[in-house]
């Protein structure tokens, strides 16, 4: 299998022949951890045309039908106080027998009520470049139309999407022969607003923006050891974030932490702390460190079905 081949089969999670299944089958069994770690909590797990938050693999072999995912807010850092636990959003997703996304149900809440849902259905999974079409409900079709892409060019070097609502372009570029800013600007001429990502989804090298050849914006790069994703650094002006994740025995992440950083000084920490059962994360919870202790902001948790 050539190294192009094999960016891709991890872009798709799945293949489209017996080849390249193996050894997809083979790279997944290495990789323990359900949750795709390098979008976890991050703008890219909205990009709803590639549903790619949980491994499918584990998610076949455990026998998932659902997870939903709840998201309860005990304190709003922003305005310094405390919350009545409240839920933020629930989203439900639903699976099929290969293991991949086949529903997603948001629900937006206020006072712990629902006030609004949205309804996602996956048609299709291309299995030469990974993307998946979907159908959604006609009340909510406005929001996901701003928030999402599709697919308007693919050739063997790079897959291009555009945003919808923005026009802003989102270009996928797997092999790294191809990673020079001189070869970027020859094959995908971004914008300054576009967005480029070296790799992919799944275990990204580089996310960035280009304005010409080398001035770069809303960079994060991608640290791995041994297949690991070790660390994820980006800006957040006037900050520069480090994300560092930890891994117990079984290299399963039991815990991430943001470092924030203000010239090179450590002025925040932010922990998500994992608890699991049977290896499948149940809680993810969210606190900041700092000088007056330890404060909880949030509890996420996961409900998991199985098949009968």
């Amino acid at each position: 299998m050539s190294k192009y081949t094999l960016f891709i089969a991890l872009f798709l999670f799945s293949c489209s022949n017996e080849n390249n299944g193996k050894k997809l089958f083979e790279k997944r069994i290495v990789s323990p951890n359900v949750l795709n770690l390098a979008i976890l909590h991050s703008e890219y797990e909205n990009i709803k045309i590639f549903p790619y938050l949980f491994n499918d693999s584990i998610i076949k072999n455990r026998g998932v039908s659902e997870i939903k995912r709840i998201i309860t807010y005990i304190y709003d850092d922003s305005l310094n106080q405390s919350l009545n636990a409240d839920i933020d959003n629930s989203t439900a997703y639903y699976f099929d027998k290969n293991g991949s996304v086949s529903q997603i149900v948001i629900e937006n809440y206020y006072d712990n009520k629902s006030i609004d849902s949205e309804l996602i259905v996956y048609q299709s999974y291309n299995s030469t470049i990974g993307f998946a079409t979907y159908n959604f409900d006609k009340t909510n079709s406005e929001k996901n139309i701003n928030r999402d892409y599709q697919l308007i060019y693919q050739s063997d070097n790079y897959y291009s999407f555009q945003n919808h609502a923005t026009k802003h372009k989102l270009f996928i570029v797997p092999n790294k022969k191809h990673w020079k800013p001189l070869i970027i600007d020859t094959l995908c001429k971004p914008k300054k607003n576009d967005v480029i990502i070296l790799g992919n989804l799944y275990s990204p090298n580089k996310i960035y923006s280009v304005d010409g050849l080398v001035k770069e914006s809303n960079v994060r790069k991608f640290e791995y050891k041994n297949g690991q994703l070790v660390k994820c650094i980006w800006d957040d002006s006037p900050f520069t974030i480090h994300r560092v994740f930890e891994y117990n025995k079984k290299g399963i992440c039991t815990i991430f932490r943001d470092e924030i950083y203000s010239i090179n000084k450590l002025i925040s920490l932010t922990k998500y702390k994992i608890s699991f059962k049977d290896d499948l994360p149940i809680k993810i919870r969210k606190e900041i460190v700092n000088d007056k202790g330890t404060l909880l902001i949030y509890e996420e948790q996961f409900i998991y079905s199985f098949e009968q």
